[in-house]
């Protein structure tokens, strides 16, 4: 029953080296075997029968040790008859007998031991959508600020939410750390709980502060970089536009002026005209009256020669 899975020549030359170890010790064949398999391990030829490496016998699980101990007497027997005989002439149902005696590798650990990961993973999703801000999914505030943000160009439109969706992944990894410590908090022993310092708490929380401002400065930068690096003809059509307005303005300030200044003009020439009337007018009345002073004058005289003759 023990030579059944073995090939004809390991057969006969176990029953050889049974016949050798019989001969010196027949009280105890079992002691010859064990003699004489360290004899015929020094050689370390390549097994042209069965191939099975020593490493791995070893690192078989613990509960496998019978079968490894029977498997070890086995190896010692196969060493004896490969080192009488290192080439056989029949390798493949060697092949086929040590493929029958070794067990299947056995992946069931290793699954249990991934099943926990998609429930871990389940349990981060349930946590982080229980987080909640003042943006909605879309990241607006609500109808007004949807209103107030279409009413923006395309690139500030873009530059908010993209500082807002910064803002909120930094709130969202800042919550979910408050979050796990307080979870490991809660698991912990309560002598653990009374080694945690508050000043640690204190100091992740000015960090988390910290990186989140330095985060909205980078921000900052890059959408004015982004700017003035791709708004230079929109800068441009502003200017112009100013440039526009300035000027009709002015042209505008000019026509008001010209036309309050012709207006003056033309009530001064009135004025002027009103005056030279006036002064006219006087200078007539002032000759009339001496031309009537000047006959009542030569009247006055023609009377006083008449009554003097």
């Amino acid at each position: 029953g023990r030579m059944a899975g073995l090939s004809r020549s390991e057969q006969r030359q176990l029953e050889a080296a049974m016949r050798e170890s019989l001969g010196k010790d027949a009280k105890d064949p079992a002691e010859g075997k064990k003699k004489e398999a360290p004899a015929a391990a020094p050689p370390k030829k390549k097994p042209a029968g069965k191939t099975i490496p020593g490493g791995a016998l070893k690192k078989k699980p613990p509960p496998k040790k019978p079968e490894a101990g029977r498997k070890r007497t086995r190896k010692a027997d196969l060493s004896d008859s490969d080192s009488s005989d290192a080439s056989s002439p029949d390798p493949g149902p060697q092949d086929s007998s040590s493929s029958d005696e070794e067990p299947a590798p056995r992946a069931v650990p290793a699954k249990k031991r991934a099943k926990p990961a998609p429930a871990a993973a389940a349990a981060s999703d349930s946590e982080e959508s229980s987080f909640e801000d003042e943006f909605d999914s879309e990241l607006y505030k609500g109808p007004e600020d949807r209103e107030w943000m279409m009413t923006l160009n395309e690139l500030e439109r873009e530059a908010i939410l993209a500082e807002r969706l910064e803002k909120r992944q930094i709130a969202k990894e800042a919550w979910m750390l408050k979050h796990q410590r307080k979870k490991q908090a809660a698991a912990a022993p309560r002598q653990q709980r009374r080694k945690v310092e508050p000043d640690s708490r204190k100091k992740a929380a000015k960090a988390a502060l910290d990186d989140m401002a330095n985060k909205k400065k980078e921000v900052r930068k890059k959408v004015v970089r982004h700017e003035e690096d791709s708004d230079d003809e929109q800068q441009t059509r502003r200017e112009r536009e100013r440039e526009e307005r300035e000027r009709e303005e002015k042209e505008q300030r000019e026509k008001e002026r010209e036309m309050e200044e012709s207006e003056e003009e033309r009530e001064r020439e009135e004025r002027e005209k009103e005056e030279r009337e006036k002064e006219k007018r006087e200078r007539e009345q002032r000759e009339r009256l001496e031309e009537e002073a000047a006959q009542a004058r030569a009247e006055s005289a023609s009377q006083q020669q008449q009554q003097q003759q």
